[in-house]
């Protein structure tokens, strides 16, 4: 009531503390721990958002977990530092080091995250029996044993569990006698390996040996390559932390390590061990549901192929499918071995190659790029498309005049277009929107140029012409 009559009525002070450039650095790494959101004053969702923000400010005050905002828009050099290009973006600092803020906005959720950060992301082992319960039946556990907590490995193992919280375990303890249930030596860190992919391949006990002289950014690393059994299952929710080296095989199937069907699974994983022991150093190795991973399957062919194991291999740049066979082991073994010999295809999901080329502007496929648009004959002007795209389709009549100007004025430049919805883009061109288009100089093959005026006829022509103009004075020097 107050706020309507007063003219001169105020609202209250916010908690939330306002960031500049010149004081941002002394102040993330002055607090223990502060949540701070980059936002920019013009944009919606950062209006929206700052009212809740705000609210949890005043109640984290409390807590003694201070909430700061920084405007990123004026601060561009800031923002580029921390990744920041979206407004708004929270990042969680500890003394300066900035972590990602994976919970969700409004005050109850900015609250309770905050909370739970201000927590240790390690549990302390102080029993037997804490330590035979904290290893986990089907994820790794990161266990480390310290003499002391004023250790520097301990604050960076604790850097360590802050930066990959929630996701993978923690644990530490002071205890001699707790370490020794696992054989870990003191002032070092161990990842112990579920029950479920322990063999006799590899070590169920990893211990990084120089832990203790090394940086928390190592020992992230370290943890992660080590939490990688020899076969596991890959999933939605550990596919980026621990799947993510290529070359991959995945071998899919009905695999489920749940308590009723974990026989089904270890038969198959055990199965498969003594072939892939062999070559553990050309591979990471995992195994898929087939159901939760049918979309991929089918993006390298794989989709209805009758049997009850399949295999794929993911390069950085190349994707390649085992020939589905009812003998899938004798399959799989040749499948590797000619991987590694250089005898693979790669797999290319692609449209049938056109009979006929009809209209002015020629059809592209995965299938015949290589022979066309790479084979250094002519350039080409190359629009990927989207058959439901709206500019796409406001493009087509331009795009159509376009390749009948060039086909007399430009006899050299063909313009064709690529369904990116049916066939695999090829790695040269980086498409993140429809239509995306790119020049391709027959002088030029690993540098495609991407287009970026005006998709009108005369800004397609004149970058046509600069482009070939631009490669004509190279050839001249």
């Amino acid at each position: 009531m107050k706020r309507r009559s007063d003219p001169n009525y105020k609202p209250p002070p916010s908690d939330v503390i306002e960031l500049v450039a010149e004081d941002f650095d002394e102040k993330v790494k002055a607090a223990p721990l502060m949540l701070v959101i980059f936002y920019s004053p013009t944009n919606a969702a950062s209006q929206q958002v700052a009212p809740e923000y705000s609210t949890a400010a005043t109640t984290l005050l409390k807590d003694g977990i201070p909430l700061a905002k920084i405007d990123a828009q004026s601060h561009p050099d800031i923002a580029k530092t921390y990744g920041v290009f979206d407004y708004p973006t929270l990042k969680v600092f500890r003394h300066g080091q900035a972590f990602e803020y994976k919970g969700r906005r409004g005050a109850d959720h900015f609250i309770s995250y905050m909370r739970e950060m201000a927590l240790l992301p390690s549990e302390d082992l102080r029993t037997s029996l804490n330590a035979k319960n904290a290893v986990q039946r089907n994820l790794p556990t990161i266990f480390g044993y310290f003499s002391d907590k004023t250790s520097k490995f301990y604050e960076n193992f604790i850097t360590a569990a802050n930066t990959l919280r929630g996701d993978l375990k923690f644990v530490h303890t002071f205890e001699a006698s707790v370490a020794a249930m696992y054989g870990i030596p003191v002032d070092t860190m161990a990842v112990i390996m579920p029950e479920i992919y322990q063999s006799q391949y590899e070590d169920k006990i990893r211990v990084m040996a120089e832990a203790s002289t090394s940086d928390w950014t190592s020992l992230v690393s370290w943890a992660k390559s080590k939490s990688v059994p020899l076969l596991g299952e890959r999933t939605a929710a550990n596919q980026e932390l621990l799947y993510s080296a290529r070359p991959l095989l995945v071998v899919y199937s009905g695999v489920d390590f749940s308590h009723e069907n974990i026989g089904a699974a270890q038969h198959l994983r055990l199965k498969l061990l003594p072939l892939l022991i062999k070559h553990r150093d050309a591979f990471t190795f995992a195994m898929s549901n087939e159901d939760a991973y049918s979309d991929e399957m089918t993006s390298v062919g794989l989709g209805e192929t009758g049997e009850d194991v399949n295999a794929a291999i993911f390069t950085g740049r190349e994707k390649y499918a085992m020939e589905p066979d009812e003998d899938y082991m004798e399959e799989l073994e040749e499948f590797i071995t000619k991987y590694r010999a250089g005898k693979l295809k790669p797999y290319l999901r692609s449209q049938p190659v056109p009979k006929k080329q009809t209209g002015p502007v020629k059809v592209l496929v995965a299938r015949n790029f290589e022979e066309t648009v790479l084979s250094g004959s002519k350039d080409y002007l190359v629009e990927f498309y989207a058959p439901w795209c709206g500019h796409c389709k406001k493009l087509e009549p331009e795009y159509k005049k376009l390749a009948k100007d060039l086909a007399t004025s430009q006899p050299d430049v063909v313009v064709g277009k690529f369904d990116a919805t049916a066939n695999d883009i090829p790695t040269l061109f980086g498409v993140k929107g429809f239509p995306t288009i790119y020049y391709v100089s027959a002088k030029d093959l690993e540098n495609p140029v991407p287009f970026e005026g005006d998709r009108t006829l005369a800004g397609l022509k004149e970058f046509v012409l600069q482009q070939r103009a631009s490669h004509a004075s190279k050839d001249e020097l």
